[in-house]
């Protein structure tokens, strides 16, 4: 385990020169946007690709992201865009910003929206 931050070059970096062979990424990021910054999601995906990129990697990428990002938005539950239209518009505005940046350097890739569901509920 390589401790560090994504939002650092650096320690992306580094972690990616721990292995030799990377055969894919999984990007899960997330957090409270007042605990992680507006941008963390769209910093840490560009660190990402760029790490990729620079150890030669075509390999299988895959981002995990919220139902309501990017080409889901049509996907979410009515009241759902509302959360996003207002109480969770900055952490939409990266997501959408992650899944813009994602969606061109690689062909081998997945976009993977989810639902929450709570007691039964979908959220």
């Amino acid at each position: 385990m390589i401790a560090g931050s994504v939002t650092d070059k650096a320690d992306v970096a580094k972690a990616f020169a721990a292995s030799e062979t990377i055969d894919g990424v999984i990007i899960g990021l997330g957090g409270k946007t007042s605990d992680v910054g507006n941008t963390m999601l769209t910093d840490g995906t560009n660190n990402i690709i760029e790490a990729m990129k620079e150890k030669g990697m075509t390999g299988r990428l895959a981002v995990v992201t919220s139902i309501g990002a990017g080409d889901s938005e049509n996907q979410a539950p009515f009241f759902f865009k509302i959360l996003m239209k207002t109480a969770m518009k900055k952490i939409f505005v990266d997501k959408n910003n992650q899944v813009s940046k994602y969606l061109c350097p690689f062909p081998r890739k997945t976009l993977f929206h989810l639902s929450i569901y709570h007691l039964g509920t979908r959220i």
